[in-house]
């Protein structure tokens, strides 16, 4: 029999609550930055190939308003000694070239936008299935708007700002290097307006952060609302509580109301003070080139004169220099929402450490050894640590059991050994490495999730093709085999929503039932008998007893019986080892 894991455990130090909250708000931020940032990674190429695109359009452009500029100046002068056939093809070419370039930009940032919100999604779908069930924080409430508002929101930042980045530098430069040559004085206006749209952004940005944090707060507290309150509407019908309750969502839709204002207000505003700065820019060129045609400047060093071809081909430019800053203005209050939504995904996804198309039915094929040392785990809304300096070594193959009552950390060190959650201080290991896409633990749950659909694809998932037979005898190792002979359908019963029809203690036999199907060598046990009766219980332990012979397991429960199956166990109390 392996020798048995130690456990040692010393003091942790009371945590400290942060004493200045404008500090948090900015590390916050940041981390919610650093999160947009690493997420962007999974379109780069497309969206600096969207950057390029713009480019060239842009230099289509230039070619395009140069020719134009030929047919203009020609229309009120004097007939062109070459003809005008090269000018009319050199406008069809740029501004076809002009359109095709922008098009192609635009598609790419849109499959860039898309391959990073897919992978977003993914990682966040991940990380709801795989958290903890118990998780309180994480309500249907804030995974609905996680997912349904918040998300979209992350697609839309990276649709619109990855790709106007690029071009905000790019563009004006090419714009500025086609101007220079023609009038130095215009070049050197443009260039002067240009820092005005970067602090105009950042003075009209100042609080648009917060105001979308709140609003996008409020949107998640109505969807709350209002899912309790359907969820609950017979009792409320009972009570005769329905009008009350109406007036509550009301009040708290007229809130949102309120603040999405805010946001709009914050939004016009900045567009508005946008306008009126490229405006004025595109108002001194005119007037510049205006007055030194007619002859009316003798300020030296200015020049007195100007070609009216140059003349022309700099005032169709001008607006063209704007285009891309105004566009990234949009973009970054637009990325003012993004940044609000990404402290909350951020928030879901890390806390629960789950990779984006991480490979979760892929088992290591020999037990693994579990090391935890010096591990703590604080989470934002405690004061106390949930888990203090905790160390074990789980040898491969030994069954581990944790005693304690509810709230002891039973839970969190759980949800650490199986790779869900990163602590705070310290390290987790499987095999001596940090765990990976692969070989993760098989977790049986409290309250397992069970899909809407037939029993046979709840029992059978990440294994299409599983014969029925497999699935009969591990129903019948499970103790299942009357329940799913009483059903309507057998195996191809139909079950709803997180497996309505069957009661607690039956959802988490089929929960076990999933592991007898999977060749899983690390099993997270998680109160395995807690919704069952003594009866029940009692006939389950020799199939859990069949289940954990040669896997690594940890098993978390109040039962005797369950503890039992242990080669060792030790009880928790307030995130220590007791006794």
């Amino acid at each position: 029999m392996p020798g048995a894991p130690n456990a040692v455990l010393s003091r942790a130090e009371p945590v400290a609550l942060s004493a200045h909250p404008n500090q948090a708000a900015t590390n916050t931020r940041r981390a919610a930055r650093s999160w947009l940032a690493a997420g962007q990674r999974h379109g780069r190429a497309l969206f600096v190939a969207a950057g390029l695109a713009d480019v060239l359009a842009a230099a289509a452009t230039v070619l395009a308003c140069w020719n134009i500029a030929t047919l203009i100046v020609a229309g009120i002068g004097p007939p062109h000694p070459g003809g005008l056939s090269g000018a009319v093809v050199g406008v069809a070419l740029g501004v076809l070239v002009a359109a095709l370039a922008a098009l192609i930009a635009a598609r790419l940032a849109e499959a860039g936008a898309v391959r990073v919100e897919t992978a977003v999604r993914t990682e966040l779908l991940e990380s709801l299935l795989l958290g903890d069930a118990d998780d309180e924080s994480v309500t249907p409430a804030v995974a609905a708007t996680a997912v349904m508002d918040q998300l979209p929101r992350i697609g839309a930042y990276f649709r619109g700002y990855a790709r106007a980045v690029i071009a905000t530098v790019t563009v004006p430069a090419v714009i500025l290097a086609a101007v220079f040559p023609a009038s130095w004085v215009v070049g050197l206006l443009l260039l002067v307006s240009l820092p005005i749209v970067p602090i105009n952004m950042a003075v009209t940005g100042l609080g648009a952060t917060e105001v979308n944090r709140r609003q996008l707060a409020q949107i998640g507290e109505l969807s709350g609302q209002v899912l309790e309150r359907l969820q609950a509407a017979s009792t409320l019908r009972t009570l005769g509580a329905i009008e009350h309750q109406r007036r509550v969502v009301e009040r708290a839709a007229r809130e949102l109301a309120r603040r999405t204002v805010a946001v709009l207000r914050i939004a016009f505003l900045a567009s508005t003070a946008l306008e009126w700065v490229s405006t004025f820019g595109i108002g001194m060129v005119a007037m510049y080139t205006g007055a030194t045609l007619l002859g009316y400047v003798h300020a030296a060093p200015l020049p007195v004169q100007i070609a009216p071809h140059s003349a022309v081909f700099v005032l169709l430019l001008a607006p063209e220099f704007f285009l891309p800053l105004r566009r990234f203005a949009a973009a970054y209050h637009q990325g003012q929402e993004a940044i609000a939504a990404a402290e909350v995904l951020g928030a879901l996804t890390r806390a629960r450490d789950v990779t984006p198309g991480a490979k979760f039915s892929t088992w290591t094929a020999t037990p693994p050894r579990v090391e935890l040392r010096d591990v703590s785990v604080r989470y934002p809304t405690r004061s106390s640590a949930a888990l203090s300096n905790i160390t074990l070594t789980v040898p491969s193959g030994f069954v581990f059991g944790l005693a304690g009552a509810s709230g002891s950390g039973k839970s969190t060190l759980l949800r650490v050994a199986g790779g869900w959650l990163t602590p705070t201080d310290g390290i987790m290991r499987l095999d001596r490495r940090p765990p990976g896409q692969e070989g993760r633990a098989l977790l049986i749950a409290q309250r397992p999730y069970l899909f809407p659909g037939t029993l046979a694809d709840n029992l059978s998932l990440g294994q299409p093709g599983l014969s029925a037979s497999r699935m009969w005898d591990a129903i019948a190792r499970a103790q299942l085999t009357p329940v799913v002979r009483s059903l309507p359908d057998g195996l191809e019963t139909v079950l709803g929503e997180r497996g309505w029809g069957l009661s607690a203690g039956e959802a988490q036999r089929i929960s076990i039932a999933r592991a007898f199907l999977s060749d899983a060598t690390f099993l997270i046990v998680d109160e395995p008998t807690a919704h069952l009766d003594r009866d029940t219980e009692r006939s389950l332990i020799e199939p859990l007893r069949e289940l954990l012979r040669g896997r690594t397991a940890l098993v978390a429960s109040h039962s005797d019986a369950v503890l039992g199956l242990a080669d060792d166990v030790v009880a928790l109390e307030d995130g220590r080892v007791h006794g």
